[in-house]
C-alpha cells in the first residue's frame, strides 16, 4: 500500500471510530422501545408487520444481487480469467471446503431461508392480530 492509501485508510478508520463512539454515547439516551434494530417493543401488530415487510423487500433485492456477484466472481475464478477474487468470507469457506456448486448455491439458499422466515413471522403476526 502506498503512502496516500495508508493515510486515507487511517483517516477513514478514525472517522468510523468517531461515529461509532458518538452513536455508542447516544445509545444510552434512547429508550429501549425506540431503538431501530427491531420493531419497537410497544409497537402495534400492524407496525411490526410493516417493519418485517420492509426487511422482506430489502431481502428480495439483496440476496439475488449477492448471488449474481458471487456467481460472476466464482465463474471468473473457475475460468482462469482471475487468479484470485475477493468474495464473502462464508462463500470462500464453502468454496474451499465443498467446491464450486456449494459456494454458488450458498447465497440463494440463505436468501430463501431468510425470506421464508420473514414470511412465517408476518403470517404469525397477522394470525395473532386476528385472534
Amino acid at each position: 500500500m502506498d503512502e496516500t492509501g495508508l493515510i486515507l485508510s487511517i483517516a477513514l478508520g478514525l472517522l468510523a471510530a468517531f461515529f461509532s463512539y458518538r452513536m455508542f454515547k447516544n445509545l444510552k439516551d434512547i429508550r429501549e422501545e425506540d431503538q431501530a434494530y427491531a420493531p419497537p417493543l410497544d409497537a402495534s401488530v400492524d407496525e411490526k408487520v410493516t417493519y418485517y415487510k420492509k426487511i422482506l423487500y430489502i431481502s428480495l433485492i439483496v440476496f439475488p444481487s449477492l448471488s449474481i456477484i458471487v456467481i460472476l466472481d466464482l465463474n471468473s475464478l473457475e475460468s482462469g480469467e482471475a487468479a484470485t477474487v475477493r468474495t464473502w468470507a462464508l462463500v470462500a469457506f464453502i468454496y474451499e471446503q465443498f467446491g464450486y456448486w456449494a459456494a454458488i448455491l450458498a447465497a440463494p439458499v440463505l436468501g430463501v431461508l431468510v425470506v421464508a422466515g420473514l414470511l412465517r413471522t408476518i403470517r404469525l403476526l397477522r394470525s395473532e392480530n386476528k385472534a
